[in-house]
């Protein structure tokens, strides 16, 4: 079995610019440094080999695209003020009526039959 590792940013929104796979080489049980777009990992024969290469990897990350506030009031102003990217609503169909008109479900008494006891 494999185990794998993600190599997180820093900073949100970075992306890996430079990737020094020679930097884990020393690490037993690598397998290969995975990156697809802005996707960084690292897969390894055993947990502690994928984690200690998560840890070791030598990554020069790209300053974000966006600026994000500084503090903890300006972080509520953005929140507050900035309208999501996609509206989410729960599934239209499929879902099940209220309660209210709902039928009840009849349950059906099961007896079970004497049972011996054998010593």
């Amino acid at each position: 079995m494999l185990h794998g590792r993600v190599v997180r940013p820093p900073v949100i929104n970075s992306k890996p610019s430079s990737v020094d796979a020679d930097s884990i080489k020393h690490i037993l049980g690598i397998v290969k440094v995975v990156q697809d777009g802005n996707f960084l990992g690292v897969v390894a024969q055993t947990e502690w080999a994928a984690i200690q290469a998560a840890r070791s990897l030598k990554v020069i990350w790209s300053a974000p695209a966006t600026k994000f506030p500084a503090n903890p009031e300006e972080m509520y102003a953005y929140l507050k003020n900035t309208k999501s990217f996609v509206e989410r609503t729960g599934a239209e169909k499929g879902m099940r009526p209220p309660p209210s008109r709902r039928q009840p479900k009849l349950l059906k008494p099961r007896i079970a039959g004497p049972t011996r006891c054998t010593e």
